[in-house]
């Protein structure tokens, strides 16, 4: 059995309108398709936990933390960026 902790970061979660598909409603606002909301899905990256500092993760742990890129997520509809960059270990 390995040793190896793992500790994870909390990614984006599709609302109800869009959890069936990894698309989300930027590409199906463009289909003629009705949705029916069933579930929300949050989806975690998972590293082991001695690398969450590392310092190449830096830059993604900052992307994920900007304002700016969860103003781009929430600007492509369907998807809820309120965890996004929580670190759960």
């Amino acid at each position: 059995m390995s040793s190896t902790r793992w500790g994870s970061c909390r990614g984006l979660t599709p609302t109800a309108s869009t959890s069936w598909t990894p698309w989300g409603d930027a590409v199906l606002s463009r289909l003629p398709l009705s949705v029916v909301p069933v579930v929300r899905e949050p989806y975690d990256l998972v590293v082991a936990s001695e690398a969450l500092d590392d310092p190449l993760l830096r830059p993604l742990w900052q992307l994920l933390e900007s304002e700016e890129f969860r103003a781009s997520v929430r600007d492509l509809g369907g998807y809820g960026v309120a965890e996004t960059g929580r670190r759960i270990h």
